[in-house]
């Protein structure tokens, strides 16, 4: 199986998994779970995490109906705090019930002809300081921890965009408007399919946390509700 492929299967795991921890612990009404189920993630997780979960709760649980949303990250958070979804996957989620799902190395991405000339395939993370790079504003949870990060380093990423859809700034990637970080996941396909490239970012490493949360107004045996 390929690393992508791994990822995919860890996402829809452990989202099935708390579907099925909800369906033991109503087990006692000797019923197949039915009613809503409402689901919310990063666009970055969603292209990669919808296809394979959607088959899996069919198969395990065909009485649900399964609404999927995307959102940013704070947003996810926001409808699991005000109850408008039950399951979340966030990379961030103060005051809110989470477990871990896995660890999200990022990447720095450009055009296949590298217009800033950087070569290699590592680039020191303090670059980010003159190197032209696109990303989305704050509050934005990448937007944070890239700017907490270099201001350890003692300076500032040279943002000369600010874009806060990734296949728009993808698209300005590929066409050498500037350069982004997202993990590798999240853009496998144009990689894969030789549209852009990547290098990995060093001194440090940076890395993002990837957690499942749960709707802290809607209880767990709530959420196969008829």
């Amino acid at each position: 199986m390929s690393e992508a492929g791994k990822v995919l299967e860890t996402y829809a795991r452990s989202v099935v998994g708390l579907v099925e921890k909800a369906q033991s612990e109503i087990g006692s009404l000797k019923a197949e779970p039915r009613g809503r189920v409402a689901i919310a993630m990063p666009p970055s997780i969603g292209w990669m995490l919808t296809g394979p979960l959607v088959v899996r709760c069919r198969e395990a649980f065909p009485g649900i109906l399964l609404h999927v949303a995307e959102g940013f990250s704070g947003h996810v958070a926001e409808w699991l705090s005000t109850g408008r979804v039950d399951i979340g996957v966030v990379y961030q989620a103060p005051r809110l019930q989470t477990e871990p799902l896995l660890s999200d190395e990022l990447i720095l991405l450009g055009a296949v002809d590298d217009p800033a000339g950087l070569g290699g395939d590592r680039v020191p993370t303090k670059r980010l300081a003159d190197i032209p790079v696109i990303l989305p504003a704050r509050p934005h949870g990448l937007r944070v921890l890239i700017d907490n990060e270099l201001e350890k380093l003692g300076v500032v990423a040279n943002v000369v965009f600010e874009v806060d859809t990734m296949p728009s700034t993808l698209s300005l990637v590929e066409r050498g408007v500037g350069y982004t970080v997202l993990s590798e996941g999240a853009v496998k396909h144009l990689l894969n399919a030789g549209r852009i490239r990547s290098w990995s970012l060093t001194e440090p490493t940076l890395i993002r946390e990837l957690l499942l949360a749960t709707s802290t107004q809607r209880p767990m045996s709530a959420w196969l509700r008829s």
